[in-house]
């Protein structure tokens, strides 16, 4: 809700004579509070320190002046997240020094510990200049542990990283590169966590340590959160490093290695490099039992440039000479399942040829990789292979049952023209395959249904590619 002095400064705007008496006759009471508001961006203060960035600048700077004079505890009137006069004005040199002569406490906290100091740190450095040369403690630490290193990694300012790790104060020397934050966490993670690649390189090369970190709560160390973020440069720093071999096999909370969280990030920049300092190909997650190869098998169906140019990281772990493709997941599915479902054929064509993959292995529901194959290419390939086109599982359901109940025009073609039984029926509804197509319209109408069966599939893949982000 807005005051009465915001209301009144407000109409100032509309106002083509800029006619401050209403607002001066309020301030001369003395009783109006400047920092009244759920947060700092919601006073009257801050509204009018906004217009000093934009129009209005000369009527906006005199009107805080004014402010200030009225006003006599700097310190106590503060918005409702604890933020003081010293905060909203935390980047205004001239206020800063106003409010200092007014006896304000520059190193002030709000409720959450931000200083003003701490606040500067997502800007450049010049502004912190100022602030030290006024004495703000370029120590502080907010509630969550984050001190001015871990905010200025936060938002990837490598100026303000410099001057802040430049910085010597007598009887207190340098700001710690390695402090942790309530969580664990310290800069150099904080930077690759929030996607500042230079950030992190900065600050490994002014010595952060690039192992021997691991975050409290999820257990991840920064080559996790590297491989996360797809950061190659920043990977290959840390696995230069003589303690790495430790840390490149280490799970998380969610069970997870590095190489695992590679074969499904965003980009696989780093599998090559986690599989060549001894990232463990075949190991399971102890959570899930899902391997990197299962997980780079179910990567989301369409990749991005960065994923072409750098490769498919299931040709890169079905290529290493030591991958298991023997494991099964949670439904007993084969890789050559997964490969199949998931729209794979470079990795079903591999899986065939390379390692003599069988086309017939079944999963928990008695399904053979044929029963997925939505792509045409990939059925065609299991039916070279020797796929059996009319395996019935348990309930008596065919390949060719599955690809008229999901519309697969293109699937069905195939499979028809290698010998689909069409009168096979289904052990729970009876119907063959023939009379499920004629429940479905008809051959002409079910095909003119593709398109809604493909918006319906593209909805399913996002909805799957959002849960493994998850």
């Amino acid at each position: 809700m807005l005051t009465p002095l915001h209301q009144a400064v407000g109409q100032l705007s509309e106002d083509p004579k800029k006619d401050t008496s209403i607002v001066d006759m309020m301030l001369a009471t003395g009783k109006c509070r400047l920092m009244e508001g759920e947060e700092v961006g919601s006073t009257v203060f801050a509204y009018v320190l906004h217009r000093f960035e934009r129009r209005e600048n000369g009527l906006a700077k005199e009107l805080a002046f004014r402010m200030l004079d009225s006003i006599s505890d700097v310190n106590g009137d503060r918005s409702d997240d604890g933020c003081t006069l010293m905060h909203a004005a935390f980047n205004e040199p001239g206020l800063i020094d106003k409010l200092l002569q007014k006896g304000a406490d520059i190193n002030a906290k709000d409720n959450y510990g931000q200083t003003p100091f701490l606040m500067a740190c997502r800007s450049g450095p010049g502004l912190l200049q100022f602030l030290v040369s006024r004495g703000a403690d370029a120590f502080a630490v907010n509630t969550d542990g984050f001190s001015a290193l871990h905010i200025a990694a936060a938002n990837g300012r490598v100026a303000t990283l410099e001057y802040l790790l430049n910085l010597d104060f007598e009887g207190k020397g340098k700001l710690d590169i390695e402090a942790k934050t309530n969580r664990g966490n310290t800069p150099l993670m904080i930077a690759v966590g929030e996607n500042h690649e230079e950030a992190a390189l900065y600050l490994l090369d002014r010595g952060a340590a690039p192992t021997g970190h691991c975050s409290d709560r999820i257990k991840v160390t920064a080559l996790h959160l590297a491989a996360i973020a797809s950061m190659h440069r920043v990977a290959d720093r840390i696995l230069a490093a003589p303690d790495s071999i430790n840390e490149i096999n280490v799970h998380d909370a969610k069970g997870r290695s590095p190489l695992a969280i590679a074969c499904n990030a965003p980009s696989p920049t780093i599998v090559p490099a986690l599989l060549s300092h001894g990232g463990h190909i075949n190991d399971p997650n102890p959570l899930t039992g899902n391997t990197p190869l299962q997980l780079a098998l179910q990567r989301p169906h369409h990749m991005g440039p960065r994923d072409k140019r750098h490769g498919d990281p299931a040709l890169i772990l079905l290529r290493h000479p030591d991958i298991d493709i023997t494991p099964r997941d949670s439904h007993l599915r084969h890789p050559l399942h997964l490969a199949s479902l998931h729209h794979n054929v470079p990795a079903t064509e591999l899986l065939l040829r390379a390692k003599n993959a069988s086309p017939n292995c079944t999963d928990k529901y008695g399904k053979t990789p044929l029963s997925y194959a939505s792509n045409p290419h990939i059925a065609s390939l299991l039916l070279e292979h020797g796929a059996n086109v009319n395996h019935a599982e348990p309930n008596g359901w065919t390949p060719v049952h599955r690809a008229i109940e999901r519309c697969w025009v293109n699937a069905f073609g195939v499979l028809v023209r290698n010998g689909a039984d069409l009168e096979a029926r289904t052990g729970d509804d009876g119907l063959s395959a023939r009379e499920r197509m004629e429940s479905m319209g008809g051959y002409d109408r079910w095909v003119r249904r593709e398109d809604d069966f493909l918006i319906e599939d593209v909805k399913m893949e996002e909805r799957r590619a959002s849960e493994l982000e998850d």
